[in-house]
């Protein structure tokens, strides 16, 4: 909503448009927020910022590239979405095996960091998913038509998870560069390693 002199101005309509009362071209309007008033260099300085940690940029260790390897995980027994993460037939062709809902997991090598948990992916049967593998950030996306949107990227000596809302930061040991591999987690998508999208 914009206000001005606490007198509404125009609302979202929820279709990523207003509906706004004609403003005159030297009106001025306050935007609120809840967030609290910060000084923003920092994360403007931060964002996309591939450059090595301090301590990293010191260090003499080898580059070194490792896997970094989305697979579906089944949902235990007993966890709410278990039904819906049952092995079932897709309806429409190509005909396939699937499971509607599967815990998506990152999985690294022990060495490197402990493997992430990046979320639950849902509608997998519907053949409306996709996948991208990024470079600029280094990272990869998966993504299901109404069905959650998982990503995970590294900057530095740091792999991002985005999770629901929130991005968690893990750290790296310095000299890696993670391989995001993808193709088998896209087969069970009913996708082959050629849709996988590049960016």
């Amino acid at each position: 909503m914009i206000k001005e002199d606490g007198k509404e101005l125009g609302r979202g309509d929820g279709r990523d448009s207003w509906h706004v009362t004609p403003m005159p071209p030297d009106a001025c309007a306050t935007l609120e927020t809840k967030i609290p008033k910060r000084d923003l260099t920092p994360l403007a300085n931060a964002y996309l910022d591939d450059r090595p940690s301090e301590h990293c940029r010191a260090s003499t260790v080898t580059h070194r590239k490792v896997p970094a390897t989305f697979v579906h995980e089944v949902l235990p027994k007993g966890h709410r979405y278990y039904e819906s993460g049952t092995l079932e037939r897709t309806r429409t062709p190509p005909y396939r095996l699937c499971r509607g809902v599967t815990q998506v997991r990152l999985v690294l090598p022990a060495e490197i960091a402990p493997s992430q948990d990046l979320g639950l992916l849902f509608a997998q049967c519907n053949g409306l998913c996709h996948a991208t593998r990024w470079h600029n950030p280094n990272g990869a996306e998966v993504e299901c038509h109404e069905g959650g949107q998982l990503a995970a990227y590294q900057l530095g000596n740091h792999l991002y998870v985005i999770d629901d809302e929130h991005v968690r930061q893990v750290p790296l040991p310095c000299g890696v560069e993670l391989d995001f591999q993808m193709t088998g987690f896209v087969a069970q998508l009913g996708l082959t390693k050629d849709d996988i999208r590049e960016q």
